[in-house]
């Protein structure tokens, strides 16, 4: 058994939560500190050097945009434990989202980009210089001709007003 598996257990936490043993899997770097701070976070009350503890690793999340976003995981694996996250609300909440992404000033702002993209890749396809699908993402193969149009020709990009 593994410290992890022993912290948790620690918790009676039975089985372990497999979703934070995954989050703790996906971030070697970070691991032992989203462990401490998972615990920390799950006692129902906290002394005053574990307070200071907590505090000291928040600092540093603020300073470690990585470990923040880690904290944050970690913070919503503690509000599911703790039976804090109403289900519900937050698919009636992802629902509303998704609608209003294709409604409106955002829906406008993402067709255009598509089809601005769309236009760039018909442009690098005639170029010779790019040799994937025309369907206005701007994946990894967009990315590398825009890159290699940049090489051999340095001002195309701007004077195409994509840049």
């Amino acid at each position: 058994m593994n410290i992890t598996h022993q912290a948790l257990d620690s918790l009676e936490i039975n089985p372990p939560d497999s979703a934070l043993l995954d989050l703790l899997g996906e971030s070697p770097r970070y691991q032992a500190m989203i462990l401490e701070y998972c615990l920390l976070a799950l006692k129902p009350a906290l002394n005053e050097a574990q307070q200071d503890r907590m505090a000291e690793i928040l600092q540093q999340g603020i300073d470690d945009p990585v470990l923040n976003f880690w904290l944050e995981e970690g913070d919503h694996l503690v509000a599911h434990h703790l039976g804090l996250i109403d289900n519900d609300f937050i698919k009636t909440q992802q629902d509303k989202f998704r609608s209003s992404i294709g409604q409106g000033r955002i829906g406008n702002l993402w067709r255009d980009l598509q089809s601005r993209t769309k236009v760039l890749q018909a442009y690098l396809h005639r170029q010779g210089i790019y040799h994937g699908a025309i369907d206005g993402i701007m994946g990894p193969l967009t990315q590398e001709a825009m890159h290699l149009l940049q090489e051999q020709q340095p001002h195309a990009l701007t004077e195409l007003g994509f840049v």
